[in-house]
């Protein structure tokens, strides 16, 4: 798959790729950006998470969505090897001190 500006569709940014009257034609971010595999989750969503994946660029964001582009957690539940559970306040701050 080539890096293609259609696949800015939907990202804040995308205002900057002319879509603006400012005369702005190009994302200060895509000459950069990377073609990466992701998950996209909603912030108002709840587990288990639809956890396809998606090819994204690396600079894609959107509003009320979280872009996880290290998301062995979310698929495989463990952590360095270690068990974890997805909302548990406890777990997920004993996460930060491995």
């Amino acid at each position: 798959m080539t890096k293609n500006k259609s696949m800015c569709s939907g990202c804040r940014n995308n205002y900057y790729n002319g879509f603006n009257n400012r005369g702005i034609k190009e994302c200060f971010s895509y000459k950069k950006a990377k073609i990466k595999k992701c998950i996209q989750i909603s912030l108002y969503s709840t587990p288990p998470w639809d956890t396809r994946e998606l090819k994204r660029l690396d600079c894609y964001c959107c509003d009320g969505y979280a872009i996880l582009r290290n998301y062995d957690v979310i698929k495989t539940g463990k952590h360095k090897g270690k068990k974890c559970y997805a909302g548990s306040r406890y777990d997920w701050e004993g996460m930060k001190n491995d």
